[in-house]
């Protein structure tokens, strides 16, 4: 996919191309009716710009940018026919254009003098191409193919990348030349148009049938040396070579390209079997050569003129721009048009798709997804069950610990219940024991506890012998108690000195039948008791203190 494809064909567009002498540049603006000039420049690069240097270039073509004020065009160049190899192919009558590309990448790679992954091939439809004495077929496809190597492409990504603009198309000067030819020339359909274009490098030597190429070759020649140039940077004076001392140069040079353009259209008459008519030759380039070679050419091919694009294209300059008629083809070249070359984005085979096995692995794909949905919902109903599982499994845990629990309070409740129905009744002894003890003055009870065989122990004190035994008399006869018999000892000490002198130890057993009832009213109580009054001292007292 190329840069055009991704962000879309920009408006402000420099076609560039570049020599070892002079670098040339076309600014244009794309527009609905057509492309709009903006410039038409040409400036010399000078000794200290390595033509091989993709960074030095890239910083001339920079400065000529900023120069126009042109920062933020894209860039479009085309690669010189030396640079390229041309291959045209007949295809068999009937190829499709889907089944093109794959044809060219399976016929080409075989004859490049070069291994075929350091091959860049693109390819177009064109008229049939004359070469090694072919008979043009009327019914085959007829294609043109170009092969560059894969380091001169990424030689001009590199200049691009250093100019600081994107490099919108790379594509092939003969091409760009013939699309300038066909809006340029008035010619017939079938008249063939050649044009010896000159440059610093080489002389380009193309014959163009409708604007398409049908005959291409590259002739090197070498060139007198560069005089002063004239209006650098300018739209005119393209003249660069000196007059003085350089005559017998420019015969041999001119001598030189004239053999080598006759040969080339005799060679492409001589392939169409002497049927092809040649309608004229334009000769175009800024070499300071263009007027005495057409001058001589016409002697041999005739008729020969100047290439005037300027006039053709109606442009406002004092130069006729034949230099720079592959720059203004390239401009026509729509950004979106498939059928032009473009070494940066070139055609690839399509894919050809067996419905068959797409329905097979549809079908297949639908089972595995029928499959994974069956074995997810499997998953997500064990899911459901396990987590539920463990919901009850956690309430049981609850529920048994709530049991555990209910069950030790049963256990409690039933001894509670137990021992309120096997033991006596307690408190109701102990009233009756309360009633039953003589008057305080005369006795008191210290420590009384209770046993699990329903036995009361007591200390009791009293101021006689009589007063001990007639307790123990009373409650043997009165209430039934079993008393065991205990001895009456004299007090060992008597902090309060209230004249209780004999203590002894009583036990006796209760029965489990309700005790008698309290005998008659309470018995008197000492006069200094003071847990009558206290009681109501400590209400009295207000804000619970005591005085």
């Amino acid at each position: 996919m190329g840069w055009k494809a991704t962000f879309g064909a920009p408006r402000l567009v420099a076609a560039v191309e570049f020599d070892a002498r002079r670098l040339r540049l076309v600014a244009f603006r794309r527009a609905r009716g057509g492309p709009r000039v903006l410039a038409v420049t040409s400036t010399a690069l000078g000794e200290s710009v390595d033509p091989t240097d993709a960074a030095a270039v890239g910083g001339a073509i920079a400065a000529e940018l900023r120069r126009l004020k042109l920062d933020g065009a894209a860039l479009v160049m085309n690669l010189p026919r030396g640079q390229v190899i041309l291959k045209p192919l007949a295809l068999p009558a009937g190829t499709a254009d889907a089944e093109i590309p794959g044809m060219v990448q399976y016929m080409v790679p075989p004859q490049l003098p070069f291994a075929a992954d350091e091959a860049v091939i693109d390819h177009a439809r064109t008229v049939h191409m004359a070469g090694d004495g072919q008979v043009p077929d009327p019914d085959a496809v007829n294609v043109m193919a170009v092969a560059a190597r894969a380091s001169v492409v990424e030689f001009h990504r590199q200049v691009a990348a250093a100019a600081g603009a994107p490099l919108l198309r790379l594509g092939l000067r003969p091409e760009a030349m013939g699309r300038c030819v066909r809006r340029c020339v008035a010619a017939a359909p079938d008249e063939a148009i050649a044009v010896v274009d000159v440059t610093a490098g080489e002389v380009e030597i193309d014959v163009f049938v409708d604007g398409r190429i049908a005959f291409s070759r590259s002739a090197p020649v070498t060139l007198p040396e560069e005089g002063p140039a004239q209006g650098d940077g300018a739209v005119t004076g393209f003249d660069v070579f000196a007059d003085e001392g350089g005559g017998e140069h420019r015969g041999a040079a001119i001598a030189a390209i004239v053999r080598e353009a006759t040969l080339s259209v005799q060679s492409y008459q001589t392939a169409h079997g002497g049927a092809a008519t040649l309608g004229g030759v334009l000769v175009a380039g800024d070499s300071g050569l263009e007027d005495d070679l057409t001058a001589a050419l016409a002697e041999a091919l005739t008729p020969c003129e100047r290439f005037v694009p300027a006039g053709g294209l109606g442009l406002a300059t004092r130069s006729d721009a034949s230099a720079h008629a592959a720059l203004l083809g390239a401009a026509m070249i729509d950004a979106a048009d498939r059928e032009a070359f473009d070494l940066l984005d070139p055609k690839r085979p399509v894919v050809q798709r067996d419905g068959r096995r797409d329905r097979v692995a549809a079908a297949a794909i639908v089972a595995i997804l029928v499959l994974a949905g069956a074995g997810l919902g499997g998953w997500f109903h064990l899911e459901g069950l396990r987590n539920r599982d463990q919901a009850l499994a956690r309430k049981v845990a609850q529920a048994r610990k709530a049991e555990d629990g209910i069950r030790k309070l049963i256990a409690g409740v039933q001894a509670i219940s137990d021992w309120q129905r096997t033991s006596a009744d307690w408190l109701g002894h102990l009233a009756y024991l309360s009633a039953a003890l003589p008057d305080a003055r005369a006795v008191y009870l210290g420590d009384l506890a209770t046993g699990d065989e329903g036995q009361v122990t007591f200390t009791v004190r009293a101021t006689g012998r009589e007063v001990i035994e007639d307790l123990r008399t009373r409650l043997i006869a009165t209430a039934g108690y079993q008393v065991s018999p205990a001895r009456v000892a004299p007090t060992r000490r008597d902090p309060l000195q209230l004249g209780f002198e004999y203590e002894s130890t009583v036990e006796l057993r209760v029965k489990p039948e309700a005790p008698p009832a309290p005998p008659g009213a309470s018995p008197g109580r000492p006069d200094n008791d003071g847990s009558a009054t206290l009681l109501p001292q400590r209400l009295n007292a207000g804000r619970g203190r005591v005085r």
